[in-house]
């Protein structure tokens, strides 16, 4: 193959493509979202614990892990909303025991026909009733309905001669104590006329997995989420009387890196930071006070967050797994755009009497503990922040950027496309020298490189932060290049120090309208 050169004189027509970049891009971080949880136990064997695998569907996590099993669970409100690309650790069962309840029907005469309105977790379970129906096929036909939908997070079985049903978690764990059971909770249920019932909510479930186990598979030091996961699902490991385990809490923000400090995945080597959601369903004001508590317990978490659902009949871990990814998706489209005010379709509101969300004073002092609340609108959940539990007291809000998990999307994309730039052809394998103007061989020149190369080099990348609405603007960037780039003492490299504010997003109207009814303004 020849190559015509600028002193090439043969007549010639020459004509080729070749792939560069000929300025700095900036490129959106592909969303990656990543569950943490348990399966079946008889699974286990066939399945690689511990290790992250790439999941097609909820249905593909099912079949491998346990349909109704905590992954699937999670999976399923994931693979409802999300279209990017999902991956799952399945760890072992712990040693542990499953939450059990019961719905016991008493003694009834006058059965009428109708429909039982029976939820699981806010899954509707209808149960058909016929005329005269007695305890006994009330309870064969509940443990009928529940043995019909496999995806259900439970068993259920008839007990002799009293004939209670007896329902258990699929999962062991903490997980199953979160699991509602319930009646009419949707507009319109009506218990057909005859059936008395009591209902004994979901207990005893004990026993969790280490989280760090998980963790590490991700790689460890400057190794460290090494596939660049964007966002964790590890909700379904909740506390024994909490909604959140602070020993996996510890563990997750330990990995990330507490503080504001460059530290885990902070780290300048690693730079591949994520997010991690909880779920919260504690009512009325004793609710948001122990959820605000947590909050206020974990002010330098840059990595944990928690959603607030009061009174929701939802699992808390399913509403998590919802809300990372409706935030996933959005950031997916555009990592500028916050996740304010979208629906968390599906999630069961709760009764307003259980409600703290409902007051705007409640919401604020819940965002200012660390904790994400949520508001009802025609009887929908809308997410009201998508925040971290980081809230130094020596940081004020207006400068909390590891508040805001839409700030800390764009800090993924800022902190991944600056070493992508300057790992490329373009940088690696160069000499550094004071003016490239003053290298005349022509050779040499193409690998010489100087400040005003890094500065170009920046404000490129500047400008492209800016077009993408990732930084208010790309000013403030260009200014700090005059005194923030130097050629190291060894002139082995460069040092940087650039500064750049994010964009804000639009939250709050605060709008004031005067009106008179006096006619004389009018002459």
């Amino acid at each position: 193959m020849s190559t015509i050169t600028s002193s090439s004189l043969a007549v010639a027509n020459a004509a080729g493509v070749k792939n560069v970049q000929l300025v700095p891009a900036a490129e959106n971080v592909q969303r990656k979202l990543l569950i943490i949880g348990t399966g079946d136990p008889t699974t286990e064997a066939a399945n690689t614990l511990d290790s992250p695998l790439l999941a097609l569907s909820a249905e593909d996590i099912g079949s491998k892990t346990g349909f109704g099993w905590m992954l699937h669970r999670l999976a399923v409100k994931v693979f409802s909303v999300f279209t990017g690309e999902v991956w799952y650790i399945q760890q072992a069962e712990p040693a542990g025991a499953q939450a059990a309840g019961e719905i016991d029907f008493a003694t009834s005469t006058g059965v009428l026909a109708g429909t039982l309105a029976l939820y699981i977790g806010a899954i509707s379970v209808p149960i058909t009733v016929t005329a005269g129906m007695d305890v006994e096929g009330l309870a064969d036909a509940v443990v009928a309905a529940i043995a019909a939908d496999t995806s259900l997070p439970v068993t259920a079985t008839k007990t002799a001669v009293t004939f209670e049903v007896v329902i258990t978690s699929k999962s062991e764990g903490p997980w199953g104590n979160n699991i509602s059971i319930a009646l009419n909770i949707q507009s319109g249920d009506v218990t057909p006329t005859g059936i008395v019932s009591a209902i004994t909510a979901m207990t005893a479930g004990s026993g969790l997995p280490d989280v760090q186990d998980a963790l590490d598979s991700l790689g460890t030091a400057e190794g460290a989420n090494e596939a660049f996961f964007t966002k964790i699902i590890a909700s379904g490991y909740t506390g024994a009387a909490s909604p959140v385990d602070t020993t996996t809490l510890d563990a997750i923000a330990n990995y990330i890196g507490q503080g504001n400090d460059f530290n885990g995945l902070w780290d300048k080597l690693v730079h591949k930071p994520f997010t991690s959601v909880f779920g919260d369903v504690a009512v009325q004001a004793a609710g948001l006070t122990a959820i605000a508590a947590i909050g206020d317990a974990r002010k330098q978490d840059r990595g944990n967050g928690i959603i607030s659902v009061p009174g929701s009949k939802s699992h808390p871990a399913e509403i998590a797994a919802l809300w990372a990814a409706e935030n996933e998706g959005v950031s997916a489209l555009n990592p500028a755009v916050d996740f304010n005010d979208r629906p968390l379709l599906g999630i069961d509101p709760g009764v307003k009497s259980d409600r703290w969300n409902n007051s705007d004073a409640n919401r604020n002092l819940a965002a200012k503990a660390g904790i994400s609340p949520t508001i009802i609108k025609s009887g929908i959940v809308y997410i009201q922040n998508s925040i971290t539990m980081y809230h130094p007291d020596n940081v004020g809000q207006n400068n909390n950027g590891y508040r805001d998990m839409v700030n800390i999307a764009k800090l993924q994309n800022i902190n991944h496309n600056i070493p992508l730039n300057f790992s490329g052809e373009k940088w690696q394998g160069k000499t550094i020298v004071s003016d490239v103007t003053k290298v005349g061989d022509i050779t040499a020149k193409a690998d010489a490189r100087d400040l005003n190369a890094v500065r170009d080099d920046f404000v490129a990348l500047a400008l492209a932060f800016e077009s993408k609405a990732w930084i208010a603007e790309a000013q403030t960037l260009i200014d700090s290049l005059a005194s923030g780039l130097a050629i190291r003492s060894g002139g082995d490299g460069f040092d940087a120090v650039i500064q750049f504010i994010l964009s804000g997003n639009v939250r709050i109207f605060n709008v004031t309208s005067e009106f008179d009814i006096s006619f004389a303004s009018i002459s």
